[in-house]
């Protein structure tokens, strides 16, 4: 490959990249308000409640992913019981603009990151390019791209 096919090749690559990252942003440049804002369509947990699979609740102002379809009782909140709830991640601003979050270690097969999930890590955008990825991009970098 000659120096000017490479010259294009890399413009490519950072056009590529521009709109890949263009309408991302951190979840920690979103204000307190944004975020109440996000979450309150969610509903709250209450007990009595048959739950499904990948359905969203809200407690104490944080959101949890359903992991395994039950009806709720009191003493199950999302906060003390892992093998029925997973924290959740708001995926979108309210102008549409993809959210992207601080890399949290997965704790099991529940939380591992999918292909396409971006995370924000050591102040680089990267997204997973494997399923059930387990680790960050410092341990496994083969399983992540950094987009910016």
């Amino acid at each position: 490959m000659n120096l000017i096919d490479q010259a294009k090749e890399f413009r490519d690559e950072i056009e590529a990249t521009k709109r890949a990252t263009g309408r991302l942003i951190l979840k920690s440049d979103i204000s307190q308000e944004e975020l109440k804002d996000l979450m309150s369509v969610y509903p709250l947990f209450e007990t009595g409640k048959d739950l499904k699979v990948g359905e969203i609740v809200r407690y104490n102002e944080v959101l949890y992913e359903v992991i395994q379809a039950h009806t709720t009782q009191a003493d199950w909140t999302p906060d003390k019981t892992p093998a029925l709830f997973k924290v959740y991640e708001v995926k979108q601003d309210s102008q549409g603009n993809e959210v992207v979050a601080e890399f949290k270690k997965p704790t099991g097969a529940h939380d591992t990151y999918k292909k396409g999930d971006k995370v924000q890590y050591k102040g680089g955008i990267y997204e997973s390019l494997i399923d059930n990825n387990a680790y960050s991009p410092d341990e496994y970098a083969q399983g992540w791209k950094k987009l910016n």
